[in-house]
């Protein structure tokens, strides 16, 4: 027998006849979700679709395309976004519409059913009776094919997989070979996360946000069904919640830290982040140190595991002013609408878009902290240790900040919300933001200058900032922000 019988076009033959039923004439119900619309996703999408061929250009472009990320964009935009829904449904049911082991994993088909279910009235609105067929008879398809996955107990860690399949059951009419919606093995799921263990790929903030978002569509597909949900999902939304209100900043988003983009503001505003305590430990656990002093919110990323490309990257943002950022990333659905989104997320995944020092390899940092708003980190690199401490004072609308580095070939990068930077005659620099007063940079200890930098918005547009780039005279490096200027 083959190694990999799956990737034979005979096994996927008989694989998809398995997945073969009764196809919905439609649902029993679709889940209400909005997006906010982006106008610069909307003309891409319009282009995009202007074309014969509309097949993805490169690896993450295509996995962003399978899990459908574009359609809660173009959901929320009108008539310009359901023709490009119709278009790309139609391209992708005609190409990928049955079984196959790439276009299939787990992975995307999970998210892409969610997506399918919550939209079904779009996907198949304006379409002829043929086409609602096809559409129908492949999400039934898929959701028999992620209780297959189930059944045969393969990557049984995989939260999104079993969330997709109870929504699946919840949403069509009942089907033998999709199953009951199971609460107890959903339970059995969701207990690590309601005991308080995250996912190790919630470290990415953007996907706690979506798979969190999902649970609590999954909460209310159960109460609009009265049936009853384990308990276990209740409390891992609380968990969520946490989790997720440690990122909240004082303006009702999220800070920016390296890698990450802006949150969806209707799906923040559906799970409704808390602001605890409890947050800091759960921050702690994923690799995160924050301190939080009144509106004011300072994050540094402590790196974990293999996800150490931000690792020693800082923020800053008091009330609704972005004073340190990070060059940020486009959106999932940016990345699969603008072609050149891809490489730029490449590239916004290094130490040099991050507000921090330049270095790369560096390792998990170890951490203290003296008092509520103080912290101390240490990261150590082939060049030896660095040391920083940090002390935030709301009060005095300032953050303090000492450097403790091994060699003066360090230098260290600040990007600034955006605004101007100017450098004033004391080596200080003046920081005029287009957002709430300004601020203004001391620095003791390393010459300063200002160079340009990019933010990466998560509809794929990229505008230019500012960054404050330090570099030491010496081993100790003393800077402080003070804003409210």
């Amino acid at each position: 027998m083959s190694k990999r019988p799956r990737e034979s076009g005979r096994a996927r033959f008989y694989h998809d006849v398995q997945l073969r039923g009764p196809i919905p004439q439609r649902l029993v119900f679709y889940p209400e979700v909005s997006a906010a619309p982006s106008e610069a996703l909307i003309e891409a999408a319009r282009a995009w679709t202007a074309e014969d061929d509309m097949s993805p250009g490169s690896l993450a472009a295509a996995e962003s395309f399978h899990r459908f990320d574009w359609l809660p964009i173009l959901a929320g935009a009108g008539e310009d976004g359901a023709e490009a829904i119709r278009k790309l449904t139609a391209f992708w049911l005609e190409q990928h519409g049955r079984f196959s082991p790439a276009t299939w994993r787990a992975t995307l088909c999970a998210p892409r059913v969610i997506r399918m279910l919550c939209h079904m009235d779009l996907l198949t609105n304006g379409m002829d009776g043929p086409m609602r067929a096809m559409i129908l008879d492949s999400t039934a398809r898929q959701a028999r094919h992620l209780s297959r996955f189930l059944r045969r107990g393969k990557d049984k860690q995989r939260l999104p997989v079993v969330v997709a399949r109870t929504l699946a059951s919840l949403c069509l009419p009942e089907d033998r070979q999709i199953g009951t919606t199971d609460t107890p093995r959903l339970g059995q799921y969701l207990r690590p996360l309601a005991e308080g263990e995250l996912p190790a790929s919630w470290r990415h903030v953007n996907v706690a946000l979506q798979e969190t978002d999902d649970l609590f569509i999954l909460s209310e597909a159960f109460d609009i069904r009265r049936l009853s949900a384990p308990p276990e999902l209740d409390e891992a939304l609380k968990v969520a919640r946490l989790y997720i209100g440690g990122f909240l900043t004082g303006e009702g988003g999220m800070v920016q830290m390296p890698g990450r983009y802006a949150p969806d503001k209707a799906a923040l505003h559906r799970i409704g982040p808390m602001i605890r305590p409890e947050s800091a430990i759960l921050l702690e656990r994923m690799g995160y140190a924050s301190l939080r002093d009144g509106d004011t919110l300072f994050m540094a990323d402590l790196g974990k595991d293999q996800d150490l490309a931000g690792t020693g990257g800082i923020a800053l943002t008091t009330g609704r002013t972005p004073l340190i950022v990070s060059c940020g990333a486009p959106s999932p659905a940016a990345i699969g609408i603008v072609d050149r989104m891809a490489a730029w997320a490449d590239a916004l995944n290094t130490p040099a878009a991050a507000s921090g020092f330049d270095i790369p390899a560096l390792a998990p940092s170890s951490f203290s902290r003296p008092s509520a708003q103080e912290m101390g980190l240490s990261w150590s690199s082939r060049r030896g240790t660095i040391q920083r401490k940090f002390e935030l004072s709301e009060s005095e609308h300032q953050l303090s900040v000492e450097e403790q580095i091994p060699t003066e070939k360090l230098d260290l990068r600040l990007h600034i919300g955006a605004g101007q930077a100017k450098l004033d005659e004391h080596g200080g620099v003046d920081i005029a933001l287009d957002q709430g007063a300004g601020a203004r940079l001391t620095i003791d200890g390393a010459k300063t200058q200002i160079e340009e930098s990019v933010s990466a918005w998560p509809d794929g547009r990229i505008e230019k900032l500012y960054q404050i780039v330090m570099s030491p005279c010496g081993p100790a490096v003393r800077w402080r922000i003070k804003w409210g200027q």
